[in-house]
């Protein structure tokens, strides 16, 4: 019992029951139903809707890189195409993505993940304006003991067994490109932002917007630097810069250790061992412009190939106390009133004393 339409068909079996087949005048088949599946052999164009109530498998799509992403609508079926947002495999891949894992705005919905295996994830945006990427993680509950409650991580592994050198590994890198003409500047930019908030009536003991920690390091490191700057460019440039910061207990640049002094303290150094060492050229530039109340004491200066520069402008009620100063070019105080110079030791370094306007100073007990 078969339905045959066409002409010229052969090599059909013998025991063929039940089938379907559509052909043409030479014998090519163009559909068959076998009692299985329906089979539809060349191109075929659907003008209307295409409707179905289980998967639709693409077996024989290449895994070769395409810049477009289809979209299914679960709701009604319907597949949207975009180019805005691009997923761009480099090789081939195994991608699994969970169902309905989009919103009708294109941002994923919640509880949805995409995986890929050995893949290259490429994510392009262009548009006047907004966000290209969100990462939005809400954490429900607090846990107590759980040290590793992340939002977004990034891992980098070099695994291998060879002699070649790497040369640069980075396993976040971030670029940043003006490319805006016409007389318009971009007033600040800022290639890399970070904001904490803390809304009323919650409440955080620690807070630390860059935490850097040395991980686990068991094999051989011969520089190991916590943070690194290398050059740059700009009419005016400063490696580190900090705005006045305010506050009851403010320390701008804080050693030893992570518990903020009481008081206002431009360098607080509060590690015994070092003693507040300097060593090198160096220069310690203060022009504080009215402001009082300012202390160097108990230093230790060693050989300092170049010079301390002392520079208070306009500064009143300071003191410069309990210093040892050990090979030092030279020593200057000027432009300040009303300030103690007591029990410093100076070796092989001269103390000068001067500049304008300088009046109510104490000095004694310098040797």
């Amino acid at each position: 019992y078969n339905t045959i339409i066409g002409s010229n068909i052969s090599a059909l079996s013998s025991i063929l029951n039940n089938n379907i087949i559509l052909a043409d005048g030479q014998g090519n088949i163009k559909y068959r139903w076998d009692t299985t599946q329906n089979n539809l052999y060349g191109n075929t164009v659907v003008s209307g809707s295409l409707i179905g109530t289980s998967s639709v498998l693409f077996p024989s799509l290449t895994e070769a890189p395409q810049n477009n992403v289809v979209l299914i609508d679960t709701t009604t079926g319907q597949l949207y195409y975009t180019a805005s947002s691009n997923l761009v495999a480099s090789s081939s891949i195994s991608a699994s993505y969970a169902p309905n894992i989009y919103n009708s705005d294109g941002t994923l919905t919640s509880n949805r993940v995409i995986t890929t295996n050995n893949n290259f994830l490429y994510i392009s945006s262009s548009r006047t304006a907004g966000t290209t990427f969100t990462v939005d993680h809400i954490q429900t509950q607090p846990n107590s003991t759980e040290t590793s409650d992340i939002a977004m991580q990034l891992s980098y592994n070099l695994s291998a067994s060879s002699a070649t050198n790497q040369l640069v590994t980075r396993a976040f890198q971030l670029s940043v490109t003006n490319n805006l003409q016409g007389g318009g500047i971009v007033q600040n930019l800022r290639c890399f932002n970070l904001a904490a908030t803390v809304r009323t009536g919650a409440s955080a003991g620690d807070l630390d917007l860059i935490y850097l920690e040395r991980g686990a390091v068991t094999g051989t490191v011969t520089n190991y630097r916590a943070m690194r700057v290398a050059n740059y460019l700009g009419t005016n440039r400063a490696g580190i810069t900090f705005a006045a910061i305010g506050g009851t207990n403010a320390t701008y640049l804080n050693l030893g250790s992570i518990v903020i002094p009481t008081g206002f303290w431009g360098v607080y150094q509060s590690e015994a061992t070092y003693n507040n060492y300097f060593n090198g050229s160096s220069v310690l530039f203060i022009d504080d412009d009215g402001n009082s109340n300012i202390t160097f004491d108990c230093n230790y200066c060693y050989n300092v190939s170049g010079y301390v520069f002392f520079y208070a402008y306009n500064v009143t009620d300071f003191s410069i106390t309990n210093n040892y100063f050990y090979d030092v070019g030279w020593v200057w105080f000027g432009a300040a009133r009303n300030g103690v110079i007591e029990n410093n030791t100076l070796y092989e370094a001269c103390l000068d004393i001067g500049g304008e306007w300088c009046y109510n100073l104490t000095i004694y007990d310098n040797y």
